[in-house]
């Protein structure tokens, strides 16, 4: 006899809203809020290894630059003099700032430095969020397919789902072609009998299980629009409600076990 699969809990995710800004005025906003918070930064010089640290001074749009705090500990003072390059990250209310400096000049002031940096043309936003993920049991097959680089439809079943993104698995090796990092344009999951998703995904995670001969594959929807964020919205209830009932069937299916009172003689 077929043992019944017990419904795999829902749980809640930290998912990874990932956003480049590039607009000149929202890069000048990020930056000031920087400045105005104190907020500690960690900069890294290409070709090495160690971390240096330091705060936004002064940031001035009109002149297309900000200006940086000098580095600490002092080894990173000449390094960054020599490269005239950096990577800089912050933090701001729990989001992760990124960007990429380029040295204008340096000057002093009470005997500390600072850099006079460009204004950097780009932005990267990393803002985690706590999403509702549901986990699909054997008895909820949510088809799907994935137009892979040069291979034609991938085909699988979803393995989870929430408002940000996707797991999946594939019953072969995952296309060659196929990376991590790589933003598929054609994701195409049948939601229900009458509703489609076809949306952009980047692919945050592909492993091959050789134990169970399967491909897992997890990926990040991309510029979905308010109609499609609400349909994925609603097929996450909906699996979950159904999550919820197989659960219970299965918990009125169990024996009850016979309790007999002994008779004493």
């Amino acid at each position: 006899m077929m043992q019944a699969h017990a419904a795999q809990p829902a749980r809640m995710a930290h998912e990874e809203q990932v956003e480049r800004i590039t607009q000149r005025g929202r890069i000048a906003e990020l930056l000031t809020r920087l400045h105005r918070a104190r907020a500690l930064l960690s900069v890294k010089i290409p070709g090495h290894a160690d971390s240096y640290s330091s705060a936004v001074l002064k940031v001035m749009p009109e002149q297309g630059c900000l200006l940086l705090d000098e580095l600490y500990p002092a080894p990173g003072h000449q390094l960054f003099l020599h490269s005239a390059r950096a990577a800089i990250q912050g933090r701001l209310n729990g989001a992760l700032i990124e960007f990429d400096a380029d040295l204008l000049d340096t000057g002093r002031h009470a005997a500390i430095a600072f850099y006079r940096i460009a204004l950097p043309g780009r932005v990267r936003y990393t803002q985690r969020r706590r999403a509702y993920r549901v986990t699909l049991d054997a008895g909820q097959a949510v088809p799907l397919s994935i137009g892979a680089p040069g291979e034609g439809l991938y085909r699988g079943v979803l393995h989870d789902l929430s408002v940000s993104g996707i797991g999946a698995q594939f019953a072969q090796h995952a296309p060659p072609r196929l990376q991590q990092g790589q933003v598929l344009s054609n994701c195409l999951l049948q939601l229900s009998p009458s509703r489609q998703l076809n949306s952009q995904i980047e692919v945050r995670f592909l492993s091959y299980d050789r134990f169970y001969g399967r491909t897992r594959l997890g990926g990040r929807f991309i510029g979905l629009e308010a109609a499609q964020q609400q349909l994925v919205e609603r097929a996450v209830a909906a699996l979950e409600r159904n999550r919820r009932r197989q659960g219970e069937a299965h918990g009125a299916e169990r024996p009850h076990r016979e309790v007999r009172a002994g008779v004493k003689k």
